[in-house]
């Protein structure tokens, strides 16, 4: 590792569930770099993920059998803790099966708040430091949730002290600075199934004619159906028929790339399911993942426990148990963005959690705006589109989809730095 790095387990709110961790010193100022926690999404999918193949020291490159360095590590200059959440996923484990179905929104930003508390206890010295909550896909609410938690912890905590009460020693303030999401679900209204037909037309993958008789119809589908129309028939067989359809072709992750012959309908082929699930697998063909991640002597170097079951990149059981909340987490960036400072980057190429479901529920919640749309580059080279909404920014990144900080690594890596040390974009 090119500077210190610590693996090990959280506690959470029950003694029956432990969170696996992977800490990563900054390369430049440990000391005064802020923190980021990076989740990975699906619900049930390992943030070993993010670590591994996209912002982590190290990478595994698509369709490679191979590890190698990554050259644009956000810990260039963060600190960075990989936290698998909920239990259950990738290395985490639990002793209680019941564990897997009582997991909802709220209850999991419980146990990732409880095990934040457990980080701090053991690094006290990081107190100090700016704290950042990041992530990707389904961490649009594992993310914010936290952030939430942070918040009204702070609050009750500085509530107390400023009306004289007793605080329990040990009961620590954070320092958030804010969250930062990629393509993230966030507003279940617009994002994911509500734009898949927008999404794939706009990409020239549905004609022009099934896609005005789509809107003609009035058809609307929403994810895991939290809400439901009686669509005439004809709107099920263009949506599963033909929308959906694409998906068999295309990567819902980035419509840019079409599957290969390894990536069979038994991963990304479960997306047609009529629940609405995003995707169940790995979005990319990618079994060196988990075979690295269960080499005997990789399970050592991190100090994971014999007992903890063979590591999967996504655990099924967890997805289907999981009890997604209609209400997303928008609610969140409205109580929190006066204080804070939020930034939500989206790769325009994803149909997963797709740009457009991202601006429509932006502009449904009519922010002013503060420094109009225009243009960032990366070393000179146009990289996407930022909107200024007071603290909280919307920033496209061009020509790339679900997962922007692996696909584009340099262009990522920089925004994110920029943003989190207060650099210009």
């Amino acid at each position: 590792m090119p500077s210190n790095s610590y693996s090990g387990f959280l506690r959470t709110a029950s003694p029956a569930r432990r969170l696996h961790y992977i800490f990563v010193e900054s390369m430049s100022s440990p000391k005064d770099d802020p923190i980021l926690v990076w989740f990975n999404g699906g619900p049930g999918c390992s943030s070993m993920l993010g670590f591994i193949q996209e912002i982590g020291p190290y990478k595994i490159e698509d369709y490679t059998d191979q590890i190698d360095a990554n050259p644009e590590p956000w810990n260039k200059r963060a600190n960075v803790l990989f936290l698998e959440n909920p239990a259950g996923t990738g290395y985490t484990y639990h002793t209680n099966p019941e564990d897997l179905s009582w997991i909802t929104d709220h209850l999991q930003s419980v146990d990732t708040f409880t095990a934040i508390r457990d980080f701090y206890d053991g690094w006290p010295e990081y107190l100090s430091n700016k704290l950042w909550i990041t992530g990707e896909s389904y961490a649009g609410i594992y993310g914010p949730y936290l952030a939430y938690q942070i918040h009204t912890w702070n609050k009750e905590i500085l509530a107390k002290r400023q009306t004289g009460q007793h605080v329990t020693a040990g009961k620590e303030i954070y320092n958030l600075a804010g969250f930062i999401i990629g393509n993230g679900a966030t507003d279940f209204n617009y994002d994911t199934a509500y734009v898949y037909a927008e999404t794939v037309h706009h990409y020239k993958l549905i004609n022009d004619t099934i896609y005005k008789e789509y809107q003609d119809l009035g058809c609307e589908y929403w994810y895991r159906d939290l809400r439901r129309k009686a669509n005439p028939v004809r709107c099920d067989q263009i949506y599963y028929d033909v929308v959906r359809a694409v998906f068999s072709e295309y990567n819902i992750y980035d419509l840019q790339r079409k599957k290969t012959k390894r990536e069979t309908p038994a991963a990304e082929g479960r997306i047609l399911q009529q629940d609405h699930h995003l995707l169940k697998s790995d979005p990319i063909d990618t079994p060196y993942v988990s075979e690295y991640l269960n080499k005997a002597e990789v399970r050592e170097a991190l100090h994971i426990p014999k007992q903890v079951p063979k590591f999967e990149v996504c655990n099924d059981q967890i997805l289907d148990g999981y009890r997604t909340q209609l209400e997303g987490s928008v609610w969140i960036y409205n109580a929190m963005m006066k204080d804070y400072r939020i930034l939500h980057y989206s790769g325009n190429t994803d149909a997963a959690v797709a740009t457009a479901g991202t601006k429509k529920w932006i502009k449904n919640q009519n922010y002013p705006v503060t420094k109009a749309e225009r243009e960032y580059k990366t070393d000179g080279v146009f990289t996407g589109h930022i909107t200024e909404y007071g603290n909280f920014w919307f920033a496209t990144v061009n020509g790339t989809g679900h997962m922007a900080p692996q696909w584009k690594r340099k262009e990522v890596t920089q925004l994110i730095t920029n943003f989190v040390h207060g650099i210009p974009i």
